[in-house]
Order: C-alpha cells, then sequence, then structure tokens
C-alpha cells in the first residue's frame, strides 16, 4: 500500500476544496469509492448526524467525512489501517503543513477554557492547525478511526476540518504596518504618555488632558471623587475602534496611585513586541524582572507596566503606578 498514493487522493478529492467540501462524496464516486458504512449521531443541540465511510474494492484505505444535519458535510478525514509505518507517514505530512507552530499556538489560545495539561496533551499528541499565507485555515487530527474496515482491520484517520478563524501569520511587512508610525499602537502609546506625562498623578489634569484626548464621562463625576473611569477615544483622527479604550484612575487597585489606559489591538501582536514599542518611546532603559519600569514624572517615582488582560481577544492595558 501507498500511504503517499491515498494522501494524494485526499489532497485532491477534499483538502484543495475545503472551503467548499460538498462535493467530496462525489468526487469519491467518480474514482470508484463507494458507501461502506453509516453510523448515526446527534449533535450538542440534538440534531441527528450522519458519519459515513467510503471504499473501493482492492484499494487498503477508504475515506470518511461527517454529513450535517444542515446539509453540510465536515470533518472530512483519510482512513488507513494502523500500522507504525502508517502513523509516521501521516505524523510527517502534518509536520510538512505551512506555519504549524505558529497557527497551532494561536488556536490553542482557544482552549484556555480547559486545564493546562488537557490542553497542550490535545495539541501535542493529536491536534494542529495549519494556514498558508492567504489561504484558508485547516485543522487536522491523527487518531483512531471512527469506522474500521469492512474486514475488520482497525483503522488510524487523518482528519481535516476549516478553520475560518485565523488570521494570516505576520510579516515584517504586517508587523511595521501594526508597530510603526501611525499605527493604533504608536497613537495609543502617545496618548498614555502624553496625558501620564503632563498629568499624572494630578487628577484634575488627569481629566482635563483626557477630555483633550476626547475621552468622555467627566460631566457625571461627583465632586472630590478619587476613582473615576473615562471612555472613548473620540480625539483627533479617531476611528470607529478607538470606543473600545477606556481609562481608568485608582480603579480597584492596591496602589496610592494608577492610570490605566486600556485598549484592544490585532491579537497577533506579541505582548514583547507592544512592550518593546512603549518602553523605547518612553526612553526606559532598565526594566524589572516582573517586567515593570521604574519611570520619573513630575518630580515623582512611578513604574510603568504593559498588562495583557486576555491574549485570546488582543486586550491590553499600558499602566502608570505609584
Amino acid at each position: 500500500m501507498s500511504t503517499s498514493e491515498a494522501l494524494d487522493v485526499f489532497r485532491d478529492c477534499y483538502l484543495s476544496d475545503i472551503i467548499y467540501p460538498n462535493s467530496f462524496p462525489e468526487r469519491l464516486v467518480a474514482l470508484g469509492f463507494v458507501k461502506a458504512a453509516e453510523r448515526q449521531s446527534i449533535d450538542e443541540d440534538g440534531r441527528p448526524n450522519s458519519r459515513h465511510l467510503y471504499q473501493r474494492a482492492g484499494t487498503p484505505y477508504g475515506f470518511s467525512f461527517l454529513h450535517l444535519n444542515g446539509g453540510g458535510l465536515s470533518d472530512g478525514a483519510l482512513v488507513l489501517p494502523d500500522t507504525p509505518d502508517t502513523r509516521a507517514e501521516l505524523l510527517s505530512f502534518v509536520n510538512d503543513q505551512p506555519n504549524l507552530v505558529e497557527t497551532t499556538e494561536e488556536t490553542r489560545a482557544f482552549l484556555a477554557f480547559a486545564p493546562e495539561d488537557v490542553s497542550w496533551a490535545l495539541v501535542q499528541s493529536r491536534f494542529w492547525t495549519s494556514k498558508a499565507v492567504g489561504e484558508t485555515g485547516i485543522n487536522y487530527s491523527v487518531g483512531p478511526a471512527l469506522f474500521e474496515f469492512t474486514d475488520g482491520t482497525k483503522g488510524i484517520a487523518l482528519t481535516a476540518s476549516r478553520n475560518r478563524s485565523l488570521l494570516d501569520p505576520l510579516t515584517d511587512e504586517n508587523l511595521s504596518e501594526l508597530t510603526g508610525p501611525g499605527s493604533k499602537l504608536q497613537k495609543l502609546i502617545v496618548t498614555f504618555s502624553e496625558i501620564a506625562t503632563s498629568a499624572c498623578p494630578d487628577l484634575d489634569k488627569i481629566i482635563w488632558a483626557a477630555e483633550a484626548y476626547g475621552f468622555q464621562g467627566c460631566d457625571d463625576m461627583e465632586p472630590g471623587v478619587t476613582a473615576f473611569s473615562l471612555g472613548g477615544g473620540y480625539g483627533p483622527n479617531a476611528s470607529p475602534s478607538d470606543v473600545t479604550n477606556s481609562i481608568h484612575v485608582n480603579c480597584d487597585t492596591e496602589y496610592d496611585f494608577e492610570f490605566a489606559l486600556t485598549f484592544s489591538l490585532d491579537e497577533r501582536l506579541t505582548a514583547d513586541a507592544i512592550q518593546f514599542a512603549l518602553f523605547s518611546y518612553l526612553g526606559v532603559t532598565s526594566v524589572n524582572d516582573d517586567g515593570t519600569a521604574p519611570i520619573r514624572l513630575n518630580n515623582k517615582n512611578f513604574i510603568v507596566r504593559h498588562w495583557v488582560t486576555s491574549e485570546i481577544f488582543g486586550n491590553h492595558a499600558f499602566l502608570l503606578q505609584a
């Protein structure tokens, strides 16, 4: 048996058109494969689905797929007799897919609800995601087939499904666009720097400076308040995404003073890239082991830090604390 032959058929009949996979059965029939088995199942919403196995006489491999209740098709799989050599060839195929490490790590972030050992075991043992630039992402898994062959042989399956949520891996050009002059990150850094360096820790000055940068919410503030939040980002050259920016002063903090600018960025930007851009702009020359940096403003000592509030959704905060 040639596993490479089976992989070629899988590529041509399924992977090459994974965005529109519903023609997979027709392509198999055209090659002489016929439905050899069917299993019924119920999805998480209580709706019936069916899984089908197609085989061809004299061919030592087959294909399966999930036929969804709504008429679509998903989870196409190449099914082969389970041998050590076959497992090795399937793993080699997966490892040759583009951007495997980067996109699997990105997908793993969405498994954050699972215990750490569970999510890592899933990724390392049988689950990967691949995405060529400009193409649709594909989730791969290698594991026991859900069907036995008609002669009772146990099978191993290489299963693939679409993943439309992934973004293209960052190129050097993309990174420059997201972090360089004119980028949203640089705009946020300037906003943080200008308000922090001109106003902190004077609360009245913070409110005045924040309003100048388009933040709103000051009119409803009680006299003498020492903790407040401002929303908006409707300042010069505002964009729709700026409304997700907000300022929080002395809110839920153990510090005597805390100024925080919270915001969202492209989730592909790493924490290191964001912190480097912030500290470089502020002229920070030394960084503590905990990722904070000392800075002196308006004759007072502060620490500045970048905090990732949600890696999955690209949520961050710049903090000035004393």
